[in-house]
């Protein structure tokens, strides 16, 4: 089951979480807009299996150029996904199975770096421009606003 958490907001995963526990279905997260949201304590990304993130430059915590992460807490989970973005070699010419270059380049790494550390002040704005927003549009009977700002990231705001 692919779960995908849109525009920062996060679906109610505590129940589909139970919902896929019962039926023996594994999850992953879609959590590549809902960096910086919490659910019941829970980052995005943390509650499946596997937890999908992108760092591409549009998303609200982006490097300037492609990408990503996986999160697991399942340790041959982990190892798999090493080995699939790193052409399925564990170690130099020794492949034990077919994968990709998937890995972060360096300069884009350096990049995300900086702007993780930027991270909590870019949140902060996004907040205190959706609370203008808010405030502004709430009276325009045409318009549907978006929920509240405490459970979500406000990665977009949509009307």
């Amino acid at each position: 089951m692919i779960p995908v958490h849109l525009y920062g907001k996060m679906i109610p995963m505590s129940e589909l979480m139970t919902q896929a526990k019962k039926a023996n279905i594994s999850v992953i997260e879609d959590a590549a807009q809902a960096f910086g949201t919490f659910q019941d304590g829970k980052a995005a990304g943390t509650w499946g299996d596997v937890g999908c993130l992108s760092f591409y430059p549009t998303k609200n915590l982006g490097a300037l150029g492609e990408g990503g992460m996986c999160l697991t807490n399942q340790k041959a989970l982990a190892e798999k996904i090493r080995l699939l973005s790193n052409h399925g070699q564990a170690q130099r010419d020794e492949h034990t199975l077919v994968g990709r270059n998937s890995r972060i380049d360096t300069l884009q790494a350096a990049f995300f770096n900086v702007l993780l550390d930027r991270f909590d002040k870019f949140q902060e704005k996004r907040k205190k421009l959706a609370g203008i927003y808010w405030q502004e549009l709430v009276g325009i009977k045409e318009l549907t606003l978006p929920p509240a700002a405490e459970d979500s990231n406000l990665h977009f705001f949509v009307i």
